[in-house]
C-alpha cells in the first residue's frame, strides 16, 4: 500500500456509532478512552484533534500501527512481541545479541 500524504481521520462519534448495535453506551466511552489514551501515549494521534473529538493520526504508518495494536488486541493468540520477548531469555531466540542489564544511577543515567 502506498504511503498517504494525508494523515487518517477518524471521528470518535462515528466510532461510537459503529460500536453502539448491542452495547452499553458506558461500555463504548470506556473502551474509546482507554484506546484513545493508549494512542495518545504511544504517540499515533495529534493531541490537538483529540480536542475536538478526532483521532488524526500523524501519520500513514501511525495508523497502520494502530490498525495492528487493535487487531492483535482482537484476535486471540496473537501477540506483538514472542510471548518470552520480556522473559529472563528476552530474545534470545531470534537474536545473537547479548543481553545486557543496565543499572540506573541516582542522576538516572545508565551505567553498564
Amino acid at each position: 500500500m502506498e504511503e498517504s500524504t494525508r494523515p487518517e481521520e477518524i471521528a470518535l462519534s462515528d466510532l461510537s456509532k459503529i460500536l453502539s448495535d448491542g452495547h452499553e453506551q458506558l461500555v463504548i466511552e470506556t473502551v474509546l478512552e482507554f484506546v484513545d489514551r493508549l494512542f495518545a501515549v504511544l504517540g499515533l494521534i495529534d493531541t490537538k484533534e483529540r480536542k475536538n473529538g478526532k483521532w488524526h493520526f500523524r501519520s500513514h504508518p501511525a495508523w497502520l500501527m494502530a490498525r495492528s495494536v487493535l487487531e492483535t488486541l482482537s484476535t486471540d493468540g496473537q501477540t506483538i512481541f514472542d510471548p518470552d520477548y520480556w522473559g529472563p531469555g528476552g530474545a534470545k531466540s531470534g537474536s545473537s545479541t547479548p543481553q545486557v542489564d543496565l543499572k540506573m544511577s541516582p542522576s538516572g543515567a545508565a551505567i553498564r
